[in-house]
């Protein structure tokens, strides 16, 4: 696989591109996350083994591990898939649907950790932050059922109750926290 650069802007800075490939409608080529030098050579490629799933926020991290004091270099991405409506309706259309999750791998392109929202909420592809803390935050959402008639909408138009959440990465420890509200 190889991506043709056609066109290199001014003051662009130097270094790998990270894109993760997907189409809402109809797949073309395979999807995954991608690791590009600038000439458009690729450095790593993650394949996803279906045509639904995605991957989102693929970037470069540091790593800050809790329990050795040790700081590394890492790749996150979301993987999971988005509601798309007509094909989905239980979620409203953009919603992760259950299932998703974030990945970190170390600089060997191997896996750490895998991490998942609690308690009934999906998380969001748009954002995954580690922290010097040894933890990460991120956007996770709940599908809540809610009347919205009165706004136009359906009695049972799905809804979303939306929390931001900071997730203990230290194993064994499931302890999060969060402030929701709802969209």
């Amino acid at each position: 696989m190889r991506v043709t650069v056609t066109t290199r802007q001014p003051g662009t800075a130097r270094g790998d591109v990270f894109v993760a490939p997907y189409n809402l409608t109809q797949p073309v080529g395979q999807t995954g996350a991608l690791m590009l030098e600038d000439s458009g050579d690729p450095v790593w490629f993650r394949p996803l083994p279906v045509a639904n799933l995605e991957n989102g926020d693929f970037r470069v991290q540091t790593y800050h591990n809790p329990r050795t004091g040790v700081t590394q270099p890492v790749l996150t991405f979301w993987q999971g898939t988005i509601a798309i409506p007509p094909y989905y309706t239980n979620l409203p259309g953009g919603a992760p649907e259950p299932g998703g999750c974030y990945y970190i791998y170390d600089d060997h392109y191997r896996l750490l950790r895998t991490v998942f929202a609690r308690h009934g909420f999906y998380p969001d592809f748009h954002e995954f932050l580690l922290t010097r803390r040894g933890t990460a935050l991120f956007i996770a959402s709940k599908p809540v059922p809610m009347d919205l008639t009165p706004y136009g909408g359906r009695r049972t138009e799905p809804s979303r109750t939306v929390r931001s959440r900071r997730s203990i990465s230290r194993p064994g420890d499931s302890s999060s926290r969060g402030t929701s509200w709802t969209t």
